[in-house]
């Protein structure tokens, strides 16, 4: 896989350094997968903050797991790979993660009035699904009629 990599150079009190780019470095993040899985880090969204001046490079990223372990191969991996980006100086990558008790849901509708003297609330649906092109729709007279059921029984 080869990977272009666009470069400004600035020279700075007679030296020239290289200035990345958020989307280099977002590119560079990529091969970072998260613990236990086949994708990146960056496809998951964790990536929130990236900023890179005069060879240091700052990344903040959110975790959804309290996981401390899967926390720290994330920001080991990640400082590796920063550090091996041509320019980079100094790599500074932030975990935040929930904090471990309030990992679990909570109920949508603890806040939510009751109503006096029900117990249960049952939703119903008509259980009409769209059909494919092509099909004709028939009401339930004709499904009825179709079946039989529409017959008026003779009285004698």
């Amino acid at each position: 896989m080869s990977r272009e990599i666009n470069f400004a150079f600035i020279r700075a009190a007679g030296n020239l350094s290289v200035m990345l780019s958020q989307e280099e470095i977002q590119n560079a993040l990529k091969s970072v997968k998260y613990p236990g899985y086949s994708r990146d880090i960056v496809s998951f969204g964790l990536v929130k903050e990236i900023s890179a001046a005069n060879g240091a490079v700052s990344v903040t990223m959110q975790l959804t797991s309290p996981n401390p372990e899967a926390a720290q191969q994330i920001k080991t991996e990640s400082e590796r790979v920063l550090k091996n980006l041509p320019g980079v100086n100094h790599v500074h990558v932030e975990v935040r993660q929930p904090a471990a008790g309030s990992a679990a849901p909570t109920n949508p509708f603890a806040n939510q009035n009751k109503v006096s003297g029900v117990k249960r609330i049952i939703a119903i649906a008509s259980g009409m699904l769209p059909r494919p092109p092509g099909w004709e729709f028939e009401s339930g007279a004709r499904c009825r009629a179709r079946v039989g059921l529409n017959k008026k029984k003779s009285r004698k």
